[in-house]
C-alpha cells in the first residue's frame, strides 16, 4: 500500500494500538498483585479526587512528606481518577496503563520521523512499543510511574524536536517535565542529556525551557541528596536511598544491554 501524509499517520497509530493490545491483552484480567495492595487497595488518597491536595503533599502511601519518602503523585492522581472510573476493578487500572504506554509511542514516532523515513519510524516505534523491557512498567499496576516517566520523556522530546519554539510551547515543555519529574525521577537526566544534543549538534532550541528545566533537575537532585541520608525511601523496594539508586543505574543498564 502506498501511502502518505495523514492516511500514513492513522494507519502507523492503529498498528502501534493493535501491536500494544495485542501484546498485553494476556495480563488485562490479572488480580491487583504485591504492592498494589498498599498503593491501590489500601491507600485513602485514591478513594476521592477530592484528595488532591493530600497527593501532592504527601508520601505516596498517604504518609507525611519528607525528601526521602516515596513521592509520586501523578502516579497516585491517575490511580484516583482510575478509582473513579472504575472503582477497584484491577482490569481498568490496566486499560489505563495501556492508554499511557500508547500515547508514549506515538510521541517516540513523531519524534522518530524527524530523523528517519516514515516506514522505518513506524518499525521502531512498534519494536520499541512491544520490547519486553516495558512488561513490568505497562502491566503491573504499581509500576505506572516507569510509563509515566516515559510519557513525559517522549513529550519532552517531541515538544524539541517537532514543534516550532513559541512561549506556550516552552511553558509547555516545563510543565511536561515537572509532571514526569514527579512521576519518577529518573527523567531528572533528561534536560542535560537534551543540552548535551544541542551542543553536539549546535540546536540552539528552547533556551529558556532548557535552562528552567536544569535548573529544577538541579534543585530537585540537592534536595533528594541533602536530605538525611541515614533515612531510607520508602519505596517499592523500601531499601534503596535516592544516592544508592543513581549509584546503581550504570549496573541496571548494563544488566538489561
Amino acid at each position: 500500500m502506498n501511502f502518505s501524509g495523514t492516511r500514513f499517520k492513522i494507519f502507523s497509530y492503529f498498528c502501534i494500538a493493535v501491536a500494544i493490545f495485542a501484546s498485553y491483552v494476556v495480563a488485562l484480567n490479572a488480580p491487583f498483585l504485591w504492592d498494589d495492595e498498599v498503593m491501590v487497595l489500601t491507600n485513602p488518597l485514591i478513594r476521592s479526587l477530592s484528595s488532591v491536595q493530600a497527593i501532592f503533599t504527601g508520601s505516596a502511601f498517604g504518609g507525611s512528606f519528607s525528601p526521602d519518602k516515596f513521592y509520586r503523585p501523578v502516579q497516585i492522581f491517575t490511580y484516583a481518577l482510575d478509582y473513579k472510573l472504575w472503582g477497584l476493578n484491577a482490569l481498568g487500572f490496566r486499560l489505563t496503563s495501556l492508554v499511557i504506554h500508547f500515547l508514549a509511542i506515538i510521541a517516540l514516532f513523531e519524534v522518530l520521523k524527524t530523523f528517519f523515513n516514515q516506514r522505518l519510524s513506524l518499525l521502531l516505534a512498534l519494536f520499541f512499543a512491544v520490547h519486553p523491557i516495558h512488561i513490568e512498567s505497562v502491566t503491573y499496576i504499581s509500576g505506572r510511574g516507569d510509563s509515566l516517566n516515559l510519557l513525559a520523556t517522549c513529550g519532552v522530546l517531541f515538544l524539541y524536536f517537532c514543534k516550532r519554539e513559541s512561549i506556550f510551547s516552552q511553558i509547555l515543555f516545563c510543565i511536561i517535565f515537572i509532571l514526569g519529574l514527579i512521576s519518577k525521577e529518573n527523567i531528572v537526566v533528561l534536560p542535560l542529556a537534551i543540552v548535551a544534543y544541542a551542543l553536539l549538534f549546535r540546536q540552539a532550541r528552547y533556551k529558556v525551557a532548557l535552562i528552567f528545566s536544569l535548573a529544577v533537575a538541579l534543585l530537585f537532585s540537592a534536595f533528594r541528596l541533602l536530605s538525611d541520608s541515614t533515612s531510607t525511601t520508602l519505596s517499592l523496594n523500601n531499601e534503596a536511598s535516592f544516592l544508592e539508586r543513581i549509584y546503581t543505574v550504570p549496573t541496571i543498564l548494563w544488566t538489561y544491554v
